[in-house]
């Protein structure tokens, strides 16, 4: 083991890096034309996390549309929806990690690969709600109070779908999960999938400016039809539940808003988006795009978000 001027160990298997990255490339807008409003929303991820013996690449993409009608005369309006995502993972490993015996940092086998790939659909609809005028209903004389400037809608978006999916090892080690007698292993997955998710949109205007940040909570629900080849090179088939609960910041949009009520015409660009893995909300365009941790999000289950729709 290596020692410092001061004496401190130096650890010869790590690198000066940042073992993990993360970039997100949203593309986001909310369209009004009358009393149509849509919600379209394309966002692609790639995380990679890495070591001198550990190399984990994942990308998703995924995409949703929401189209509601809603006349202003009405509280509430009817929406459609359909969604895809897809997730590729590629990665491979050595055990130990990193050996510094004899040779410090020198990767050491047994090794072990995985390769990961899925791809979902949904469809559903659900309901758009005014919450300024729902208020002003309920509480007539506080909704006298109601600033103009503000508007608070929300959806109500119930999806069902499904896809198929592989996960496959291949190697030796234990760090992937590989069968340690070098057998390979190999999940063949068939999934059905449920969501219901509420967004809030929170809007203010400025003149024909408008801003609009968004809140999200849902339940997600996905049931795999495994097909399994075992370490042993037993096949056997499965079923196996997974449910995920969320809540979080959503995105922020910008843009023009010219006309009111049934004659609106208004057209908001995504500037910001929240992160649920990383705990970062990020606003910007390219280089220019920066982050800031801001840990307001909530989740619970034995999947990830993975699982959801949208």
């Amino acid at each position: 083991m290596a020692f410092a001027e001061d004496q401190a160990p130096i650890d010869a298997c790590k690198w000066d890096i940042p073992p993990d990255t993360r970039a997100i490339k949203p593309y986001n807008i909310i369209l009004d034309v009358g009393p149509l409003n849509v919600v379209g929303k394309l966002q692609f991820t790639d995380t990679e996390h890495f070591d001198k013996c550990l190399d984990d690449k994942k990308v998703t993409g995924s995409g949703s549309i929401q189209a509601c009608v809603r006349y202003a005369a009405n509280i509430g309006g009817s929406c459609a929806a359909g969604s895809y995502g897809q997730t590729l993972e590629n990665g491979s490993c050595s055990t130990p990690f990193c050996a510094c015996e004899d040779n410090p940092g020198e990767c050491r086998e047994p090794s072990c690969s995985q390769h990961k790939e899925n791809k979902q659909f949904g469809a559903g609809g659900g309901w758009n709600v005014s919450g300024g005028d729902l208020f002003k209903k309920m509480f007539p004389v506080w909704g006298e109070y109601w600033p103009g400037a503000l508007q608070i809608n929300g959806n109500l978006i119930i999806q069902a779908g499904g896809g198929w999916g592989t996960d496959e090892r291949q190697g030796s080690s234990p760090c992937y999960g590989c069968c340690a007698n070098g057998n390979p292993y190999d999940d063949d997955i068939v999934h059905v999938n449920a969501e219901a998710k509420v967004t809030l949109f929170i809007t203010a205007r400025f003149w024909n400016v408008c801003f609009t940040a968004t809140l999200n909570g849902g339940f997600c629900y996905q049931h795999d039809f495994i097909n399994r080849l075992s370490c042993d090179g037993s096949k056997s088939f499965k079923n196996d539940d997974l449910f995920y609960l969320f809540g979080a910041l959503g995105n922020g949009y910008v843009g023009l808003c010219t006309g009111s009520k049934d004659q609106k015409q208004n057209l908001r660009g995504g500037v910001c988006s929240y992160d649920t893995t990383s705990g970062e909300i990020r606003c910007g365009f390219g280089w220019l795009r920066r982050g800031w941790k801001v840990p307001l999000d909530f989740k619970r289950g034995n999947g990830t978000n993975d699982i959801c729709l949208f």
